[in-house]
């Protein structure tokens, strides 16, 4: 991870799936996830938490197992596609004395190893922090309170 440059640097958080990292996209096409055999398509979900949406008829341990399947996966080869412009952005806001942290509602216990693995080899020296807010457990942070407890003014 980066180093904190200066003191005086404003933090920007960015969320991670779907703003830096194409997660749903991978996660769809590794289990064939389809309604009436029709394969669901990335911009056909808005939404997460796939044990919420009644035509995919799954329930919460098994939504966390895809997630976890998919970057179980993908831990040695680290294939997840990034998004195109988000590495030429991250630049800029560093560029102009913004500090870069990822936030994300990843549990840490479950995908940290993971997640720092990928967003090293991507993301080298773009991002000074990584924060998991360890959504659909008990030990739960809702990112707006991350947010607030930190300080952030901004949030992408």
């Amino acid at each position: 991870m980066l180093k904190k440059i200066g003191e005086n640097r404003e933090i920007i958080w960015i969320d991670l799936d779907e703003t830096i990292w194409y997660t749903v996209k991978k996660v769809l096409e590794d289990n064939k996830i389809k309604v009436w055999n029709t394969l669901i398509k990335e911009k056909d979900v808005v939404n997460y938490y796939l044990y919420k949406i009644k035509w995919i008829n799954i329930n919460q341990e098994e939504a966390i197992e895809i997630f976890r399947n998919v970057y179980r996966n993908d831990f040695d080869k680290l294939l997840l596609e990034p998004v195109d412009w988000a590495k030429e952005k991250m630049k800029n806001f560093l560029d102009k004395w913004y500090e870069n942290h990822i936030v994300t509602a990843r549990d840490w216990n479950l995908f940290s190893d993971y997640t720092e693995k990928w967003v090293d080899k991507y993301y080298k020296n773009l991002i000074n922090k990584i924060h998991f807010a360890n959504h659909f457990w008990n030990n739960e942070i809702p990112k707006s309170e991350l947010c607030k407890k930190n300080w952030i003014s901004k949030m992408i």
